[in-house]
């Protein structure tokens, strides 16, 4: 009966991309995968070409931040079984993620799809680092460029554009360096990346920040020094020791005990590779 009714799915969605109603199809086949859970990995192969059709299509913005979801829906779901399907996947992320002209509110969830990616399949993520992790860098500056002296960004946008793309950005590196907590072979793959990201989390502390970036942010430094540990002392010693004063102030806000747990943990992270060397 289920094999029936999948049948009766694959027929409707390929109808809704017939008539244009790929973005509705889609959102269906999102929420599908979700109820199902890893039983939906022997409908894939048959359902993958939708998404994929979705995310070839970034300039289309509500189809493709659909498609971007149910990516990161099939991701959750399946883990390392999305493996058949990354290259493809990836590539279409990138490619959308790297257009200068993609709608500011698709770059976030782009951003996120491809942390999502790597948790699912983990050190299988390690062929990819050396697209993703230069053009997260890229994106991470093109957003967070700060000039001091001026009080001003490099590149004019709206704040509140900025601070969601930042965050995503910022995420999508945590959910990077979590990926490879168990796997030493990815550790000392991110190690040259690691420079760029630590440089992010600085410029984002230079520039207009609210709590929300604050604990990202400072997060990701917690994440450097659990995840790769003595490996990054030195991006610790390096001056300026930004990262001090910013751990000063998220542990001294009272008001958002979320920020601040975060905070104490990044704290401890950092003592704790500091102390080995």
């Amino acid at each position: 009966a289920s094999e029936q009714l999948m049948m009766v799915f694959h027929g409707l969605l390929t109808e809704a991309a017939a008539e244009c109603l790929h973005e509705e199809g889609t959102l269906a086949l999102g929420s599908l995968v979700s109820a199902m859970g890893v039983a939906f990995s022997p409908h894939a192969p048959k359902f993958v070409p939708f998404i994929l059709q979705g995310l070839s299509s970034h300039t289309e913005y509500g189809q493709f931040v659909v498609a971007v979801g149910t990516v990161s829906d099939l991701s959750n779901a399946l883990k390392e079984g999305i493996l058949p399907y990354s290259q493809s996947i990836m590539q279409l992320l990138c490619t959308a993620a790297a257009d200068p002209n993609l709608n500011p509110c698709a770059g976030p969830v782009t951003f996120s799809c491809l942390g999502d990616l790597a948790m699912a399949i983990e050190v299988a993520y390690v062929p990819y680092l050396p697209t993703v992790m230069p053009l997260l860098n890229s994106l991470g500056h093109l957003w967070g460029s700060f000039n001091a002296e001026t009080g001003e960004y490099t590149q004019e946008a709206d704040p509140e554009d900025r601070s969601l793309h930042l965050n995503a950005i910022l995420e999508s590196y945590a959910t990077i360096l979590q990926a490879a907590k168990e796997h030493p072979s990815f550790q000392s793959a991110l190690l040259p990346y690691t420079p760029g990201i630590y440089q992010l989390v600085g410029q984002v502390y230079a520039g207009v920040r609210n709590d929300e970036l604050n604990q990202t942010a400072i997060g990701v430094l917690g994440d450097l020094a659990d995840v790769l540990g003595p490996s990054v002392v030195g991006l610790f010693r390096q001056e300026p020791l930004f990262y001090a004063d910013f751990l000063a102030e998220c542990l001294s806000n009272e008001e958002n005990v979320v920020l601040k747990d975060v905070a104490e943990f990044a704290r401890d992270s950092i003592a704790k590779i500091l102390h080995v060397q």
